[in-house]
């Protein structure tokens, strides 16, 4: 009982230092399976001391010694249950220790958040402000947000990005496991297509600096055609949506090498 005390004493402390650790992170600290470590943090829980999340702990107030966050206000995200679902697939395809590229998006916001739940020891590469603060305490973490210009309202009214030819230039410098990228629009003919040139020209180097590259949709973004090209639908190795999408787009791009992923 002794050491159990320890233990939850020491998880309190970490929490002040982090306000955020995961469930595996906790049992590689102090050497005890994670199935103790659920059960001190349901204790914990239950003595209103802390929060459980998917695959962790969190918080119930800022610590006074955590970084400042510059995270946008929280906001409505459409088709939320969707993108969870799309992110919880997403994040089958990674591994310990890989390094992902990702750019900006509420369905990627989600898999961050996934991300941050599940796993150690990644590198993040990433243009979006909100996604990088996703992962600002988690000291494990090695976490690269490439800077240049914001634009907030010019690409959504609820988004923060950086793009630009310094972003460019950085992102070139990466190789990437895996990268998850968003859409505006996905059309079977006009392909995947985006708002503007600085847009798609960054997407296509973090697909072609990617090993295995993702598309990440829910079906609200089949049929639409934005101002600018990226690339045709098959240019990424998988993409990741969900069963209300038109059938007959499936269908069409189950004819090529794309692999799609339903949730």
């Amino acid at each position: 009982m002794k050491y159990r005390k320890q233990r939850l004493n020491h998880i309190l402390e970490m929490l002040n230092q982090t306000s955020f650790a995961t469930v595996d992170q906790l049992s590689g600290q102090f050497g005890v399976c994670a199935a103790t470590i659920r059960r001190d943090l349901m204790l914990l829980e239950q003595e209103g001391k802390l929060k459980r999340v998917h695959g962790g702990m969190t918080a119930l107030t800022e610590p006074e010694n955590a970084p400042v966050s510059i995270a946008a206000p929280k906001v409505n995200i459409p088709n939320l249950e969707i993108k969870q679902r799309i992110a919880r697939k997403a994040v089958t395809m990674i591994r310990e220790n890989d390094t992902v590229l990702m750019d900006g998006g509420t369905t990627n916001l989600m898999i961050a958040r996934q991300i941050a739940a599940d796993f150690h020891d990644l590198t993040i590469v990433t243009t979006s402000i909100d996604i990088a603060c996703t992962f600002n305490r988690l000291k494990s973490f090695s976490i690269y947000i490439c800077g240049a210009n914001l634009l907030g309202n010019q690409v959504a009214s609820n988004e923060t990005m950086t793009l630009g030819p310094i972003v460019d230039a950085m992102i070139a410098n990466f190789r990437a496991n895996i990268c998850f990228l968003g859409t505006f629009g996905i059309h079977v003919t006009q392909g995947v297509t985006v708002k503007n040139m600085l847009q798609s020209h960054l997407k296509n180097i973090m697909i072609n600096n990617s090993s295995q590259s993702v598309l990440v949709a829910d079906h609200s973004k089949f049929g639409k055609i934005n101002p600018v090209f990226q690339c045709p639908v098959d240019r990424f190795n998988h993409l990741i949506t969900d069963a209300a999408a038109p059938q007959l787009d499936l269908e069409a791009l189950k004819e090529t090498k794309l692999q799609i992923h339903l949730v």
